[in-house]
């Protein structure tokens, strides 16, 4: 059973390069704030036949807003920075 709350998060921008010595780089850079419903999942891996589902997940819903339909069309160039941690 989720525990389901809202919380504040940070989107952040997500920009891949490459520096001088020619390694990769992920630099992050806010966007915009906003409140999601965060819901926590317990912890457990259950095994459906040949398939292994985890269930230590952590999910976020935003209202949906012009900077929410960016997100979706490109999903590989933003983060959330939620307590500390960023999930891509």
């Amino acid at each position: 059973m989720a525990i389901a709350r809202f919380e504040n998060v940070t989107i952040q921008n997500v920009a891949n390069g490459i520096d001088s010595y020619g390694q990769y780089t992920t630099t992050l850079t806010d966007w915009f704030q906003s409140r999601a419903k965060v819901m926590d999942y317990h912890s457990a891996v259950g095994i459906e036949k040949d398939e292994r589902v985890y269930h230590d997940l952590v999910k976020f819903v935003l209202n949906f807003t012009p900077n929410t339909r960016t997100m979706s069309l490109n999903q590989e160039l933003y983060a959330i920075n939620y307590n500390g941690q960023d999930w891509r």
